[in-house]
């Protein structure tokens, strides 16, 4: 039976670099999780440490939007029970960007509008329901974007 979301929960990752594949190895191995805990993730130009550590941009992953919580393997993220906001997680979508301190290119802020508009027409998700972890009541400041501002942008799409 498909997943009857009523929010989308906007996270970051706190990390300025990260792939959706080090992000489900990060929940797998230090969480204990079964899978990675977001419904899909959008990535910067800094796929790797190394990478930030070099100031080497991958411009291939920036704004790039990669599905991912996938239990069953087929395919279809968005029937997934995600684990991403604990009391959450049964009626949200959960949408990160890779990034820390607010520090998001223009790219995946552009993918990130794009998808959860897109999320909420097909899900029939209100705009005033997209939250920021923050707003969950999670002692989080994440994603460090001022949500209001971000609402308004999926309006004006």
């Amino acid at each position: 039976m498909p997943l009857r979301s009523e929010y989308v929960i906007l996270h970051c990752t706190d990390s300025s670099w990260g792939t959706v594949e080090s992000v489900r190895r990060f929940h797998v191995s230090e969480r204990g999780w079964a899978d990675i805990g977001y419904h899909y993730l959008i990535t910067n130009c800094y796929p790797t440490f190394e990478s930030v550590k070099t100031h080497r941009l991958d411009l291939a992953y920036d704004g790039k939007v990669w599905k991912g919580r996938d239990l069953d393997h087929d395919g279809d993220v968005e029937e997934e029970v995600g684990a991403h906001v604990q009391g959450w997680n049964k009626k949200s979508l959960g949408v990160a960007l890779v990034g820390t301190g607010g520090i998001f290119t223009s790219a995946q802020i552009r993918s990130a509008v794009e998808l959860i508009r897109d999320l909420c027409i097909r899900h029939e998700i209100a705009f005033d329901r997209v939250l920021g972890h923050y707003e969950t009541g999670a002692p989080k400041t994440c994603p460090e974007i001022e949500m209001g501002w971000f609402r308004e942008q999926l309006r004006h799409l």
